[in-house]
């Protein structure tokens, strides 16, 4: 097995403050041992414990492996996966992108996202918005009943709004894109481990644009599975 060279130590006594996520594509690239690297620089000192733990035995060597599977079975705290999201996903061009493609932003908010709130409701008040996007909201209004789970009612009606109007905003400013069942499970774990309604839109939204989660909701897969089957 691949040996893992880190400058860290399970023995360390102060914890990293810092924290972090891996999503399976990245992991997989031809830069995983720095990927890794990086990963291993945001752990809590949970983290590491937990890690050390997964291994067989106390003379398992650490390698990239172990690491991954840790990743994939989701063993690592929601501190660090916040952390690590926010500071390894730049959202900025996406921003920028965005901020073009809307009519209408000019309001006293310094907030993008408040801003493309407020283009949307004058878009319903004027009765702008297109039939596929009015047809995306109907199915997203279906899905929130079944989203959340959680057997908190106030919990639950302040997630279900949080999610509401982010996956309502991807679907106005991507129209291409609209809305998928299996949208609202990505969006509403983000809302979740973040708290943070803006930020989990804008990097719900990198996900789509940069990281190419977008071809999961698009007829590419379809053509693809039909490929395979015939």
């Amino acid at each position: 097995m691949e040996e893992y060279n880190s400058n860290f130590s399970f023995n360390q006594a102060i914890p990293c403050t810092t924290g972090c996520e891996l999503y399976i594509k990245t992991i997989c690239s031809q830069n995983e041992t720095n990927i890794l690297s990086n990963l291993i620089s945001f752990f809590e000192l949970e983290d590491l414990v937990n890690l050390k733990l997964s291994c067989k035995s106390t003379y398992t060597s650490l390698n990239k492996h172990i690491i991954k599977n840790f990743v994939r079975e989701g063993r690592i705290t929601s501190k660090t996966r916040l952390k690590f999201w926010t500071a390894n996903i730049d959202y900025t061009f996406v921003q920028k992108q965005v901020e073009k493609s809307i009519s209408d932003i000019s309001c006293f908010s310094d907030s993008l996202y408040e801003k493309i709130n407020i283009s949307y409701d004058k878009d319903v008040k004027n009765k702008r918005l297109s039939k596929n996007i009015i047809d995306f909201i109907s199915v997203i209004h279906k899905d929130l009943t079944r989203t959340i789970n959680s057997t908190n009612e106030k919990l639950n009606l302040e997630i279900n709004n949080k999610l509401e109007r982010v996956l309502i905003m991807t679907a106005y400013i991507r129209p291409e894109i609209g809305y998928c069942q299996g949208m609202n499970f990505v969006a509403s774990a983000l809302i979740n481990f973040l708290n943070n309604e803006e930020l989990s839109f804008w990097l719900f939204i990198t996900l789509l644009d940069k990281f190419e989660l977008n071809l999961l909701y698009s007829n590419v897969i379809l053509f693809i599975c039909l490929l395979n089957v015939f």
